[in-house]
């Protein structure tokens, strides 16, 4: 959802808050496709800012970005694409949601042996897909155990976690490392002033744009620059 006039306190917001100075920039989020080390060798890097909990993020995740990867699989030295999670504030669980994927990825690398890419295609189809589960009137008389437990432990099942990590994921609610880390990517967001969810950045540059083209578009974007 756009909100482009609330930059201004993003921003406000991070001036006694600057992110750390990331390795590379996947570490602040999901490396989807393609390579971000240095030299990078790719002609294109596309950035996502994207929320769990956003409607329009999910309909960019099943319209344009899930075929996009299916499509670019084969041609990944044609660009490199990272997810950033940006949780909204008003969306009461999107951080949880966040703090969810980082360790169901995680998980599902150690289940399913698959790499962190697979992974996270697995956990964000699964977090879309039920993202009405963990909209606010959905559970506004849950605590946020219950939330965990009840909510997002089946979504994580879904995407191939195993039963018997129960217990593991169920402790990570109270992660501080854990908490902390998941801050960082919303910082960085709003230090280079993203606003809304899902937004885009080609090459480091802003495109507002980029949030209306259709499959279509991106596919002859991608091709022509490649």
């Amino acid at each position: 959802m756009m909100f482009r006039t609330a930059a201004l306190l993003a921003a406000v917001t991070c001036v006694a808050a600057q992110p750390p100075i990331p390795n590379k920039l996947s570490d602040l989020g999901w490396l989807m496709t393609g390579n971000d080390t240095r030299p990078q060798t790719e002609p294109l890097e596309i950035e996502v800012f994207g929320d769990f909990q956003c409607p329009d993020t999910r309909d960019a995740w099943n319209n344009i970005l899930f075929p996009l990867l299916q499509w670019l699989k084969g041609k990944e030295n044609a660009v490199t694409i990272i997810y950033h999670p940006f949780p909204l504030p008003y969306h009461y669980n999107s951080f949880q949601s966040v703090m969810v994927a980082d360790v169901g990825v995680r998980l599902v690398v150690d289940d399913l042996k698959v790499d962190r890419q697979t992974a996270f295609e697995k956990v964000a189809t699964e977090l879309f897909k039920y993202q009405d589960n963990f909209q606010n009137n959905a559970t506004n008389d849950m605590t946020q155990p219950q939330i965990w437990k009840q909510v997002f432990w089946p979504i994580l099942l879904a995407a191939g976690v195993s039963p018997s990590h129960e217990s593991v994921f169920l402790q990570q609610q109270t992660n501080a490392n854990l908490n902390q880390n998941v801050r960082v990517p919303w910082k960085f967001g709003c230090s280079i002033t993203v606003s809304g969810t899902p937004m885009y950045f080609i090459n480091r540059v802003v495109s507002y744009d980029a949030a209306s083209w259709s499959l279509t578009q991106w596919q002859q974007f991608i091709l022509s620059h490649s």
